[in-house]
């Protein structure tokens, strides 16, 4: 609920107040792989989020805080893994309007590309918007702009600029239908496919290589697998500069009682990388190219009040491991993509957070993504949703270490429920349950339960 109040005669002020808390448990089921970026043990999260907004015909001025939590795990020491945390202000922008159907974005605000599966974040920079639909009557709308990239690892940003730049075409059939052209550019210039490559690294041979340390007897293999963890630890690639380009294409019509969403992404570029050979020790460099491309589809039915069917399907080509360099690097990279479908867990619910990688491979440790969804949304008393997803890899299986893994990273069953008791008081309830498939080298249900309570003013 928002409260409005009138300023003077140009504008007005408008602003509102979200608090609430999260708990719950989760538990991963002591499966390799996800040891590294998922914690045993109970959840339990502030929320607070403010909205201030100053309106008048020339300018407008939006403030937004929000505990939204940034978190990246770090390898401290050979057996320590550290936790960092931060607290973020979402958006602080202002809309300048020199005509009812141009606006200017200076500022901190959320950039959506592709829906959500490439890039959806706040990055502070410079935005654009121009109307003719709105106002000439002709039915495109151009946007764009530039912004800065911020780096996962540091948090709150990197000293280097490195700049994301972007332009869309959308051509309207109406409001709720039509098509959308886009293109997005990515300069690294601070090593951000190296941090990916590193956190790649350290997700899928640590685990390995904490076993077989653990489990080795002779006494040379062992101390050859300690040197490999420290050279991991210490993060191998050392650089990386280059370019990366994202060519989209979107849409979403009505036919009958059912709104369609569909797209295509061509995703290519190249990188001089600079890094330490884990099981070597010398510093090689190699040139990679970048061509990994994705698609999704996606279906509504809307013709039950209250009572909502769907479906959605989602490829995204792999790469025969992260550290596979051979030819091109076909992994589908998406800069600060929103937690989708190629996640442990499905996006939604009162989970739901923004990607902190700098750049994120596709799929689990960059093997790609084929995902199917069946789901359900009812609204009668109260709000319930409820999601089956099956999660596959379109790389064909191939030995991690001397572990073979296979291509179904597993099946998951959500259901979301949310309730307002008032008009300013929502409860709310979540559990989750994934089942690992033969990716995995040990079975076990990963389940997560929440519960949450919002108050807004």
């Amino acid at each position: 609920m928002l409260l409005f109040y009138q300023f003077c005669y140009a504008g007005e002020v408008r602003y509102g107040f979200l608090i609430g808390g999260r708990g719950g448990y989760q538990d991963t089921g002591d499966v390799p792989f996800l040891k590294t970026f998922m914690e045993d043990g109970y959840i339990l999260k502030g929320v607070f989020m403010g909205d201030f907004s100053f309106i008048s015909s020339f300018l407008d001025f939006v403030l937004k805080i929000d505990t939204r939590e940034v978190s990246e795990s770090t390898i401290e020491d050979l057996w320590d893994v550290r936790i960092k945390k931060a607290y973020l202000i979402d958006e602080i922008y202002m809309a300048i309007k020199p005509a009812d159907w141009i606006f200017f974005y200076p500022g901190k605000k959320e950039v959506v590309i592709f829906d959500g599966i490439i890039l959806q974040n706040y990055l502070t920079g410079f935005g654009f918007r121009i109307d003719l639909y709105e106002d000439k009557d002709i039915p495109f709308v151009i946007s764009g702009g530039m912004n800065k990239a911020e780096k996962s690892e540091e948090l709150l940003g990197t000293d280097s600029f490195d700049p994301i730049a972007f332009i869309s075409l959308d051509y309207l059939l109406n409001f709720a239908e039509g098509l959308s052209l886009s293109f997005l550019f990515f300069n690294d210039r601070s090593n951000f496919f190296g941090t990916m490559m590193n956190n790649a690294l350290q997700q899928i041979l640590l685990p390995i290589l904490e076993y077989r340390i653990k489990m080795e007897t002779d006494f040379r293999k062992r101390l050859r697998m300690m040197e490999m963890y420290e050279r991991i630890i210490e993060e191998p690639v050392k650089n990386s500069e280059g370019n990366l380009y994202w060519l989209n294409l979107s849409g979403k019509k009505y036919l009958w009682n059912f709104l369609l969403k569909g797209g295509f992404s061509f995703e290519f570029g190249n990188s001089d990388v600079r890094y330490i050979d884990i099981f070597t020790g010398y510093e090689k460099r190699v040139d990679i190219d970048f061509l990994g491309y994705a698609g999704f589809f996606k279906c509504f039915y809307k013709g039950s009040r209250g009572f909502e069917p769907f479906i959605s399907f989602l490829y995204m080509s792999g790469n025969e491991g992260p550290f596979d360099f051979s030819d091109e690097y076909e992994s589908f990279l998406g800069l600060y993509p929103y937690i989708t479908e190629t996640s442990i867990f499905y996006s939604g619910g009162i989970n739901s957070h923004f990607s902190t990688g700098s750049l994120s491979p596709s799929g689990i440790m960059a093997y790609g993504s084929i995902s199917f969804v069946l789901g359900m949304n009812i609204k009668y008393f109260l709000n319930l949703e409820l999601l089956q997803a099956f999660l596959f890899s379109p790389v064909s299986p191939k030995k991690i270490g001397e572990i073979e893994v296979g291509r179904v990273y597993g099946y998951e069953t959500d259901v979301i429920i949310k309730k307002d008791l008032y008009k300013f008081i929502t409860l709310m309830a979540e559990g989750d349950l994934f089942f690992p498939g033969d990716f995995f080298t040990k079975s076990g249900i990963i389940f997560r339960i929440q519960g949450g309570i919002d108050i807004s003013m």
